[in-house]
């Protein structure tokens, strides 16, 4: 016996829904095949007649597929054609995902898959997969292989709704950000280059890490800015593929770290300071203004191995309670010590964009590289190297 509290209402809305769309879904299914996606709702509305019948193994077969479709070969990583979808229709298929991996969790745990009972746990599990799967059933045509384009060194895949002469434009802008890079990191140039309409205004193109993909905006044009965007999302694909890790190191040091100076307090260095120490004493006691103290002076106060209390033992010699030579001592210390100085040279930034995190550093040097634009020349040494 079916269990109809409160399913029944929600069913019948829910198909009387589908019926009148049944058409419409006739004609995307038509295209569906014709432009190689998959088609999933049919399969579902069937589904969904057996399961308010009792019978879930279709339903756990359409789950499954489903799952199949947004992470192949059972692991977590969606295709390469996932990352082109916005980010709506994503979160769209991954909340389709989770629902399917429920559904197939509840009918499992029945005795008998084909005689369930309609309960509204497994009701809710399944019953707002219409609008998802049509997300799924048409980003499934982006990965269709008929849809790839052969461009130069690329393969190039448009989205659905890239006109031809959108795609013309923005490939002008791939070629020219091509040629900047093939003189000197040729290794690059290769791979799917997804051409989408959902990037934001200002990123005409986007490197994505886990499908070693570069997503090109339809907007993208062949003009100064646009080239060096594309340059630094390949500068991206070259961190993350090919760049050496020592390198990789030896910049990131160069993009985070200050440099300062650096002093080594040995016996004849911490002699100098300690001469400073009894000149200023003197000058005091003779009423004169003090010059300002040398950086090593005071990089030596500043270090623990210094003088512990430089200030007592100067008004200790000021009223005769120690010599000259007692305040030498004192100022000079017993242990050699190596101290950082003030910084010389904060850490190295491309462009305040290239400031926030060494990966974007990294991009931003890359473009600034094969565009031939002022580059640090620390940073343009490792460069050098990496070719």
């Amino acid at each position: 016996m079916l269990l109809r509290i409160p399913v029944p209402n929600a069913v019948d809305a829910f198909r009387e829904a589908l019926g009148a769309r049944e058409l419409s879904r006739r004609v995307v299914g038509r295209f569906l095949i014709a432009k190689g996606g998959v088609a999933l709702v049919p399969e579902y509305q069937r589904a969904l007649k057996l399961l308010e019948a009792g019978d879930a193994t279709p339903m756990m077969a359409l789950g499954q597929k489903v799952i199949d479709i947004i992470t192949p070969g059972g692991g977590l990583t969606p295709p390469d054609w996932f990352g082109a979808l916005g980010i709506p229709k994503r979160n769209a298929i991954l909340s389709l995902r989770k629902d399917a991996l429920r559904f197939q969790a509840i009918a499992a745990a029945q005795q008998d898959p084909k005689n369930v009972k309609l309960d509204y746990g497994l009701w809710r599990s399944v019953s707002g997969w219409g609008k998802d799967l049509r997300t799924l059933e048409l980003a499934t045509v982006v990965g269709d292989v008929g849809r790839e384009i052969k461009h130069g060194p690329f393969v190039v895949v448009p989205v659905p709704g890239v006109t031809q002469a959108q795609q013309n434009i923005a490939l002008e802008a791939l070629d020219a950000a091509t040629d900047k890079i093939r003189a000197k990191f040729p290794q690059v140039l290769y791979g799917k280059v997804f051409l989408a309409t959902h990037l934001s205004r200002k990123t005409v193109a986007h490197y994505v890490v886990t499908s070693d993909t570069i997503h090109l905006d339809v907007g993208a044009q062949k003009r100064f800015d646009d080239i060096h965007t594309i340059c630094h999302e390949f500068g991206h694909r070259y961190e993350d593929k090919f760049l050496d890790k020592k390198l990789k190191a030896k910049f990131w040091e160069l993009s985070t770290q200050p440099v300062r100076e650096v002093f080594e307090f040995d016996a004849k260095l911490r002699d100098q300071v300690a001469d400073e120490v009894v000149f200023f004493a003197k000058e005091r006691a003779l009423g004169r203004t003090l010059p300002k103290m040398s950086s090593e002076l005071e990089a030596w106060l500043r270090s623990p191995d210094g003088p512990s209390d430089i200030r007592r033992a100067i008004a200790d010699f000021l009223t005769g309670k120690i010599d000259e030579k007692k305040l030498h001592a004192l100022a000079k210390g017993t242990k050699d010590a190596k101290v950082m100085g003030k910084v010389l040279r904060e850490p190295l930034a491309v462009t305040d964009y290239g400031g926030t995190k060494p990966s974007e550093n990294w991009a931003e040097a890359f473009a600034h590289y094969v565009m031939g634009k002022p580059l640090a020349p620390e940073l343009a040494e490792i460069l050098d190297e990496a070719r």
